[in-house]
């Protein structure tokens, strides 16, 4: 994303500033999520290829704590929260308990209650077909969505493919839940909020994600609510995959999914778990002080911070000034970061060419490290110390096997970033979900499927916690 000259002036911020942007956690209360729903962002422009703003060249440090190639201990406070479950299960609890947990009883009535709204709505202007239709329930719907969960692990072409007479093909178990003819009526008429009380563009509560926004907020709300986690975070964008028309649809090259709809994702680093997100609905074309990478990391970390969490991140996101700011709210981050961002180390500069050079720099708490592996690495952590032991790998330099000293903060940051990825991965193995012209409805499959994902994981954790 094209960044502007007012994006790129990125001043000292005073404290009442600071609080604005990342909130005040200091109250035990707040790390119980207080969450009420997506931030509306404006309009983004149709296939736009949203890049962080802040690749250039530091001008002038910033006030205050120089950056130094003297360097000295770190001290990193031991984790203040207490991971596990919040939610009590029954004794024997079986999977729907708990999916139910995390997706809701009260979405399913939702569900149900504007599917046979929006069915009534669409059949209108055809009475034979009205007539036809039957109200559906919460337990039919619970079962296609079951039916759904099945068809994502035994995948067939079609859908009909599932009703097939042959042997080789047909799912006689899908069969006996329920006709062809019912199923595909509920995928056409599955709904989730009154559509003729959709907000008008223009109104004061406009609303690009009303049509899912209940189930989004829900499944949220109930993850948070359902699971404390430990001490390492990952923050990462995904991607879920969209090719039709949509003002906040995002075109991005360089990743495997191209086009589709952009979503900030927080996972506990040890599981996958996702404990926060927020569907990116495009530049709003308001001032960001520090540019739409620190935007997003703030926004997902708020609920976790002052516990001493270690946050980790790519360097689409990073920044010495973020990993400051999170510091000042007692959370460490660890991230990789491009050496032309504003405010880095005169060293950060040095290209590196030995297998194992190595060149740090310290500010505070703050610790650069620039590393030479087969590429230069460049690092930015807060939870690293320089007196941390490294250790020795093998690499192969022109034909010749050598030994070379990695840093500890590479081992940190590639042991504890891929919280999301594994989630990303768990959702693939479970997904349910068919294609659909509706846009709405991919939201609610990639809701519905990080509900499946977590719940699986809740009970793991629980089963682990009940054996003997």
């Amino acid at each position: 994303m094209a960044s502007s000259n007012t994006d790129r002036e990125i001043a000292n911020v005073s404290y009442e500033e600071y609080r604005q942007i990342f909130g005040d956690s200091e109250d035990e209360n707040e790390s119980d999520i207080d969450f009420e729903g997506f931030s509306n962002v404006g309009s983004g422009d149709e296939e736009s290829c949203d890049e962080e703003s802040d690749d250039y060249e530091s001008e002038e440090e910033e006030a205050g704590q120089q950056w130094s190639q003297t360097l000295t201990n770190i001290n990193v406070n031991e984790f203040a929260g207490e991971s596990g479950l919040l939610k009590n299960f029954s004794e024997n609890a079986k999977a729907d308990e708990y999916f139910l947990k995390v997706f809701g009883n009260e979405s399913l009535d939702v569900i149900v209650a504007e599917t046979n709204r929006f069915a009534r709505q669409s059949l209108a202007n055809k009475p034979t077909r009205l007539s036809q239709w039957k109200d559906t329930t919460k337990e039919e719907v619970k079962a296609y969505f079951g039916m759904c969960i099945i068809m994502g692990i035994n995948v067939l072409p079609k859908v009909a493919d599932y009703w097939s007479n042959d042997a080789f093909i047909g799912n006689d178990a899908l069969k006996k839940i329920m006709p062809r003819n019912r199923f595909q009526e509920l995928s056409q008429f599955l709904h989730f909020a009154n559509s003729h009380l959709t907000p008008p563009r223009g109104a004061e509560n406009y609303d690009r994600l009303y049509k899912v926004r209940s189930i989004l907020s829900a499944v949220l709300k109930n993850s948070q609510e359902a699971y404390y986690p430990g001490k390492n975070l990952a923050v990462d964008e995904g991607m879920i995959a969209f090719k039709g028309r949509l003002e906040f649809r995002q075109y991005m090259p360089a990743k495997p999914t191209k086009y589709g709809i952009k979503v900030w994702m927080l996972a506990d680093s040890s599981n996958g778990y996702v404990l926060n997100y927020d569907v990116y609905l495009g530049s709003d074309g308001k001032k960001r002080i520090h540019g739409l990478g620190y935007d997003a990391v703030a926004s997902m970390v708020k609920p976790y911070m002052n516990k001493n969490h270690h946050v980790y991140f790519d360097n689409f996101f990073s920044s010495p000034i973020l990993l400051e700011h999170l510091h000042m709210q007692q959370t460490y981050a660890c991230s990789t970061v491009r050496c032309n961002r504003k405010g880095m180390p005169e060293c950060a500069k040095k290209k590196l060419t030995q297998a194992g050079e190595l060149v740090q720099a310290q500010k505070g708490d703050l610790l650069f490290t620039k590393w030479h592996d087969k590429h230069d690495v460049a690092f930015l952590s807060s939870n690293v110390s320089p007196e941390e032991a490294s250790r020795t790998v093998k690499r192969t330099v022109k034909g010749q096997q050598v030994e070379i000293v990695k840093p500890r903060v590479s081992d940190k940051y590639t042991a504890n970033m891929g919280g999301v990825d594994r989630a990303d991965q768990l959702r693939s193995f479970y997904y349910a979900g068919r294609q659909t012209r509706k846009w709405y409805k991919y939201l609610f499959w990639f809701a519905f499927n990080l509900a499946t994902v977590n719940s699986f994981i809740l009970e793991a954790i629980d089963k682990k916690k009940k054996r003997p």
